[in-house]
């Protein structure tokens, strides 16, 4: 039953996002804006997809139409992140106290690590090959923070997912030698 959940859950879940980002998004004209960053995310996850291609960190199990991992993992990338990450930076207080930012940011990683925790128990999602649901809160704290600097700063955007990719091939020991 469980499992049923969960696969009923991952198909609506972009659905359910567009309808909360009517309420959430100041201005859907400024789309333009943050286009950028949306096609950065998008991305930094299909680069992360290939270099861990033949070693999983997670799993998507199958959710209803949608047949496997692969077609899941896109079928996120291109539904859910933009509207996520579209309703991220329309809201993000630029012009608040580094207090108001660092709750901000705060907020937008606990839910994303909440959504996660019950794709978890939902039996969606397994982790792999020493990855685990800190590492995920851990990534969660990491990308908000780094989409609202390639927001105002690409390049170092672009530097601190490099930076983080150094540190990840190795600790997790992804064997990017072996990729094709």
């Amino acid at each position: 039953m469980v499992e049923v959940v969960g696969e009923y859950l991952v198909v609506v879940f972009p659905f359910i996002l567009l309808f909360v980002s009517w309420f959430v998004v100041k201005d859907w004209s400024s789309w333009r804006q943050y286009y950028p960053t949306i096609l950065f995310t998008i991305s930094v996850n299909l680069i992360c997809s290939v270099l861990t291609y033949e070693h999983s960190l997670w799993h998507f199990h199958k959710a209803l139409f949608i047949p496997n991992h692969t077609f899941i993992d896109f079928y996120m990338k291109f539904t859910s992140f933009p509207l996520l990450f579209f309703m991220y930076l329309s809201r993000y207080p630029y012009k608040s106290r580094w207090m108001m930012q660092t709750a901000y940011i705060t907020l937008w990683a606990v839910l994303m690590s909440l959504s996660e925790g019950v794709f978890f128990i939902l039996n969606f999602i397994t982790y792999h090959n020493g990855w685990n649901f800190g590492w995920s809160v851990l990534f969660w704290l990491t990308m908000y923070p780094t989409l609202r600097l390639h927001h105002t700063r690409p390049l170092l955007g672009w530097l601190v997912f490099v930076l983080c990719a150094i540190f990840v091939i190795p600790y997790f020991h992804i064997p990017i030698t072996q990729l094709k």
